[in-house]
């Protein structure tokens, strides 16, 4: 313990490295029932019941529905130039593979939640929304796991930019660094910070596991996003990515992890949304329909990167997360997205905009329903801010003002970012 709190080199962090340590040692298969009777989540308290019977609510809207045909989603969503300004994050879509994507029927699908579910309706992503739910839980949010989490996130800053009406990166975003940090604008001219860290396995940083020479793994520290200061990320959604390795040693790996983070940080909220596996022949599919259900593939590719595997390693880890860390939110991006054939840029990932863009809609209404339950309904169009965490009601004002009061904190905002991602480059050293 004492020699992987000296390679992390961070001193302040070193008690909650070796409770995760200890925590390996009585790890065999799985790990001791010790259920809070209290859960903490957004900045709202749920007792363990109450909170579990949420869980339910929000896997019922993910898991059971089907994909329903709307020409008028796209259009209405992304105006056809919005991925022609430079500074969008647009993936590969630009290189030829999904150029065509406003030509086809990629975009034009909505996730129909159903009848059976108590929510079954999937409200739109809300900026304004959002920044009420953050500002509830009082941090920014962390994306960390595998090459889908940073889809995820990019695909999160879409939403905002195109609410905004403007890909104004240059003033409030550094993808371009790793880990990438954006500070998108929220409630009266106040940030919400996104930070995402590349990390296929989820494992704490130790001494030479930063860097593996010929490995297939990418694992980034992410540790360093809870350390000290005031900005640390209070909402982490988090995945391992679709490579596989036995069972035994991911849930090893993934108890270690969640046992660090819930002791730096008790109130935390975190978000699993588990491994993503992809589709054959993606070009041939590209424009193909949704299918209505999901038929495991017995292909080459498929048997090469072990889907059948990992889907079925997901039910152990989703069965283990419900014993060892019920607080954990279950987010099934699974069960829609295996349906999704179509939108492919290869096997594996999605173009932007495309099929992911159902995630950041399934995180936002699970987010949603738990304010809601918690005593705090948001608000889900511009004009008065009803939250009560917020304290006294006030205004918010309407778009145009709220980008003035954002356009005249801009330079300060990226003054302070460069500030921070310089530090950290120099505190992290040399780049993967």
């Amino acid at each position: 313990n004492a020699t992987l709190c000296v390679a992390l080199g961070y001193e302040c962090v070193c008690s909650c490295v070796e409770a995760a340590s200890d925590s390996l040692t009585s790890y065999v298969g799985g790990a001791e029932d010790s259920k809070p009777s209290e859960v903490h989540f957004l900045g709202m308290s749920f007792g363990l019941s109450e909170w579990l019977a949420l869980k339910e609510r929000i896997t019922c809207q993910a898991s059971n529905g089907r994909w329903t045909r709307d020409p008028t989603l796209a259009r209405n969503a992304y105006p056809r130039n919005f991925y022609a300004q430079a500074p969008c994050e647009k993936s590969t879509w630009e290189n030829g593979v999904c150029a065509p994507l406003f030509e086809g029927n990629v975009l034009d699908y909505n996730w129909e939640v159903s009848g059976k579910c108590p929510d079954q309706e999937l409200l739109p992503f809300s900026r304004l929304a959002f920044c009420e739910m953050m500002e509830l839980s009082g941090g920014g949010i962390a994306f960390i796991g595998d090459s889908m989490t940073s889809l995820f996130a990019k695909t999160m800053l879409n939403s905002f930019w195109r609410e905004l009406g403007t890909c104004d990166r240059d003033l409030t975003c550094m993808v371009d660094a790793e880990p990438f940090l954006c500070g998108l604008p929220c409630l009266l001219g106040r940030n919400l910070e996104i930070q995402t860290v590349r990390s296929d396995r989820l494992l704490l940083r130790s001494a030479g596991s930063s860097r593996l020479r010929g490995n297939k793994f990418r694992d980034n520290d992410f540790v360093q996003l809870f350390v000290g200061g005031s900005r640390r990320p209070s909402l982490v959604v988090m995945n391992r990515g679709a490579k596989y390795e036995p069972t035994e040693k991911v849930l090893h790996d993934l108890n270690s992890t969640l046992t660090f983070l819930f002791c730096q940080n008790p109130k935390v909220s975190v978000v699993w949304w588990g491994a993503v596996t992809g589709h054959e022949s993606p070009h041939d599919n590209f424009f193909k329909p949704p299918g209505e259900e999901f038929v495991p593939s017995s292909s080459r590719i498929s048997q090469a990167y072990h889907w059948e595997e990992i889907l079925e390693q997901s039910t152990d880890v989703n069965n283990y997360l419900r014993s060892a860390f019920p607080q954990v939110l279950y987010l099934d991006v699974q069960t829609s997205t295996a349906l999704r054939r179509d939108g492919h840029s290869d096997y594996l990932h999605y173009c932007m905009p495309g099929p992911v863009d159902n995630w950041v809609l399934l995180l936002f209404n699970a987010l949603k329903i738990i304010a809601t339950e918690g005593g705090h309904p948001v608000l889900l169009q511009s004009g008065i801010n009803k939250t009560a965490a917020l304290g006294e009601r006030r205004p918010v004002g309407d778009l145009g003002d709220e980008l003035s009061q954002d356009k005249n904190a801009h330079e300060t905002r990226r003054s302070r970012l460069h500030s921070r991602v310089a530090k950290a480059r120099r505190n992290r050293g040399p780049p993967l």
